[in-house]
């Protein structure tokens, strides 16, 4: 357990109850359409907050750091994978925008319905809400180890209140409270993360290590599904189209995209400077501990809890995205396309579903505590479903029946994999083949078929 003063556990208190405020204000006088989508009416700033907050989550803190203590200054390639990444998703999104505002788009799938077929869609949806419950799961576990660290609270009690705050400011506002939550989050996880960084250079020092600088320390098994990582994601991330979709227009759709691409990188480059003071200073320990006992270890009394505010702000403002996003999928591409309900129908099943999805991941998050498998099993399917956006921008005639292939390949491939090698960054590879073999075989198998 840490010891934070009273005046720590104060800040820490004020933070979930504002939270919960914000939940509760954003539900007044709220229409439908901004418990969806924020009206469609999200600026630069929220966009730009919203978009980089759902991203620096509890889980890639903790990975990034244990990252950089392992592998030194090349953990960055995870961080240059996303600003390529980014700037490939801005041409997309030029176009998807365009597309969004004008068949009124709601989540990833709608693009693989209106494009493709039903098929594909409720595939690609399939795949996505199982995924980004399993990332959901990870910023449960990681919010709850930590708050019981912290506490002395057991595990089950700490995840009973994270999962507690959450459902309520999300059961109120919906995705308006998730924009003006993640506002306030990143706003403090930019201000923390930039003062942890200046004051443990001034404090601690910095001393140069040639091997903590070699940008390849880490190897080609570890950078190259790391970087490719970074590079697909956003390209099937369904709560950065989410964003994309509720820009008021195009000019603030391509803004909120490059600044959100700049402070993202800024920040991966503050955090990876951290974990080498961090590296310096404590060097015989766990590594996956390596945040939370570095902050704890080095910054004064007093100011500790101004990190743990920075964790949890990292950790609520993606657990919120994650399982939003995931309620989104269920609602929007199975609940509508197959009932056809009004909007206030919808509404009430998305609040059944917070609970249930909610509930689930308080239970999967108790059985299987583990940060790691979980959050390579989400990044390999979000990868494969990657390269069926980008095969439909490259083909721009591929057939419905190739995407399906070719997702199912990428599972049948990853699955396989995790049976005989276990659940591992290079399950990329695997995900990348059986995806790629799918869909050759698909178009093949479509061409033939036309040419008879």
């Amino acid at each position: 357990m840490i010891n934070l003063t009273i005046f720590e556990y104060s800040l820490l208190g004020l933070f979930f109850l504002l939270l919960i405020l914000i939940g509760y204000l954003s539900s007044k006088k709220e229409s439908k359409e901004e418990y969806l989508i924020a009206d469609r009416k999200l600026g630069v700033l929220s966009s730009v907050s919203t978009i980089v907050a759902s991203k620096v989550g509890g889980g890639l803190l903790v990975t990034c750091m244990a990252l950089v203590y392992l592998y030194g200054i090349s953990a960055i390639w995870l961080f240059f994978g996303f600003a390529f990444g980014y700037i490939i998703f801005y041409f997309f999104a030029i176009e998807l925008k365009k597309l969004a505002d004008k068949e009124r788009y709601y989540t990833l799938s709608d693009y693989f319905f209106n494009r493709f077929s039903k098929s594909t869609g409720f595939l690609s949806a399939g795949i996505l809400g199982i995924s980004y419950f399993f990332i959901f799961v990870v910023q449960l576990i990681a919010g709850a180890k930590l708050l019981s660290v912290l506490t002395g609270f057991s595990y089950i009690f700490s995840l009973l209140i994270i999962t507690s705050i959450i459902l309520f400011y999300l059961i109120l506002g919906g995705f308006k409270a998730v924009v003006k939550t993640d506002v306030i989050q990143y706003m403090a996880i930019l201000v923390i993360v930039f003062f942890v960084a200046v004051f443990l250079t001034f404090n601690f020092g910095f001393k140069f290590d040639p091997v903590q600088w070699d940008l390849f320390k880490a190897g080609p098994k570890i950078i190259i599904p790391f970087f490719l990582g970074g590079l697909l994601v956003p390209l099937a991330s369904p709560e950065l189209w989410r964003r994309i979709y509720a820009t008021k227009n195009l000019k603030t759709a391509k803004r909120s995209i490059i600044f959100a691409n700049i402070f993202y990188v800024l920040t991966g480059l503050v955090l990876v400077f951290i974990g080498l003071i961090i590296r310096q200073n404590l060097p015989n320990i766990d590594p996956d501990l390596s945040l939370v006992l570095g902050f704890s270890n080095l910054l004064p009394t007093g100011f500790v809890g101004l990190g743990v505010i920075a964790l949890f702000a990292a950790i609520m403002s993606s657990a919120d995205t994650y399982i939003f996003t995931d309620v989104s999928i269920f609602a929007q591409d199975f609940y509508r396309r197959l009932k056809n309900p009004n909007k206030s129908q919808i509404l009430k099943f998305i609040r059944v579903m917070l609970v249930f999805l909610a509930l689930s991941g308080l239970i999967l998050a108790y059985a299987i505590p583990s940060l790691a498998e979980i959050f390579f099993l989400y990044a390999g399917v979000v990868m494969l479903l990657s390269i069926m956006v980008i095969a439909t921008r490259v083909n721009k005639k591929v057939s419905s029946f190739s995407l399906m292939l070719g997702m199912i390949f990428g599972i049948l491939a990853m699955v396989i994999y995790g049976i005989f090698k276990g659940i591992n960054p290079t399950m990329a590879f695997s995900l990348i083949i059986g995806g790629l073999f799918g869909l050759f075989l698909g178009e093949a198998w479509t061409i033939t078929r036309s040419r008879l």
